[in-house]
């Protein structure tokens, strides 16, 4: 891949993910959802360590094409978003998670502002491929 290993590795870490990481995509908070350890999980699920890793490295590399040709056509179709678009979802997440302190503090990261506002603009982008191929 002409993907930089490290973007790769640090992807696939957070799709294999531990069940406090953050991120509700991952293995481990799927394994915590069940009550079960990420350990407990690769047994039930006839799985190694290996395995999961490969097929984690296999996704976020795929995601980081999507991704980048995503963005690429945004920028060349000159689609965005607006601060009040970014802001009424961070609202609608805040009201969503609003029994999650962690979650709601994670909502004042200048980093995660920009990683919603980089999300709506890939489904506007989206949405913008739809449209234009109907």
């Amino acid at each position: 891949s002409d993907l930089p290993d490290r973007l790769l590795h640090y992807l696939a870490l957070l799709l294999l993910g531990k069940p406090d990481s953050g991120y509700a995509g991952s293995v481990g908070s799927c394994a915590q959802s069940r009550g079960m350890s990420f350990e407990d999980f690769l047994k039930a699920n006839n799985e190694t360590m290996e395995n999961w890793e490969k097929e984690a490295r296999k996704i976020a590399t795929e995601r980081v094409k999507a991704s980048l040709a995503l963005q690429t056509l945004a920028v060349e179709q000159k689609i965005t978003v607006s601060d009040d678009v970014v802001n009424a979802k961070i609202a609608e997440l805040r009201d969503v998670y609003k029994k999650s302190p962690d979650a709601l503090a994670n909502l004042k990261n200048p980093n995660v502002k920009m990683d919603i506002k980089n999300r709506l603009v890939i489904e506007e982008t989206i949405n913008y491929l739809v449209k234009v191929n109907k």
